[in-house]
């Protein structure tokens, strides 16, 4: 009797490890955080990227909170994340955006990792149209040519144009300021091939204009809603 005793137990104990080592790993939430001026949001994205690098199997993901009341904040929120990564020449790869029903709290984002075969992480998920409430003009984004920047981002063209496809009665009006009528064309040149053939947008749905800067050169990226007539 007491052999099948300790032969049961010598099972038992042979087989916790087995047992355990069939659990899934766990996905992490490694920060959250409302809404951050850009220095400080590349520090949390640059701290994502660095949590990822000692983990090569696992991906990052992003969620984005909807608030309803001010989507366009939504949208601007992703862009800036998704051109923190870009200028940082992160690999987009080993991340993953997605947009969740909001629970009280407006643009807390979450940075989780995920390992691989981990359990999905729990978010009430929400799709984004990306369509425009707006009856007024309004820039989208400015890119300054100021070298003592904190944030010296490049635009997102993409973005930009989903914005513009998803909303046909917008127009795209880019005001380009340069000191001189010269400089103004070499950019307009540089900005058509960025917008016109790399990220698709139709040439119709964006005009082009020329104004003196008060101090730096800037590029204006405006989304103008088109008059009923």
């Amino acid at each position: 009797m007491k052999s099948q005793k300790l032969i049961f137990l010598l099972v038992l104990l042979f087989s916790l490890p087995v047992c355990f080592g069939q659990q899934k790993p766990a996905a992490e939430l490694y920060d959250e955080t409302g809404f951050l001026p850009c220095d400080e949001l590349k520090g949390r994205v640059d701290g994502l990227f660095i949590a990822l690098s000692s983990r090569p199997d696992s991906k990052g993901l992003i969620i984005i909170p909807d608030d309803p009341d001010n989507r366009l904040e939504n949208y601007r929120y992703e862009s800036l994340v998704r051109r923190i990564i870009d200028f940082r020449s992160y690999d987009p790869g080993r991340v993953e955006f997605v947009h969740a029903r909001s629970e009280g709290k407006k643009l807390w984002v979450q940075f989780w990792l995920v390992p691989p075969e981990a359990e999905r992480v729990r978010y009430a998920e929400e799709t984004w149209d990306y369509v425009l409430s707006a009856d007024k003009p309004f820039v989208f984004y400015y890119k300054y040519d100021n070298p003592e920047s904190d944030c010296p981002l490049r635009p997102d063209f993409g973005f930009y144009a989903r914005l513009l496809r998803a909303n046909p009665n917008f127009r795209g009006q880019v005001v380009i300021r340069q000191r001189s009528a010269a400089g103004f064309k070499r950019k307009k040149r540089e900005l058509s091939d960025q917008l016109f053939r790399i990220s698709k947008t139709p040439p119709d749905r964006i005009k082009f204009f020329y104004a003196k800067p008060e101090r730096y050169t800037t590029v204006e990226y405006w989304l103008v809603p088109v008059k009923k007539k």
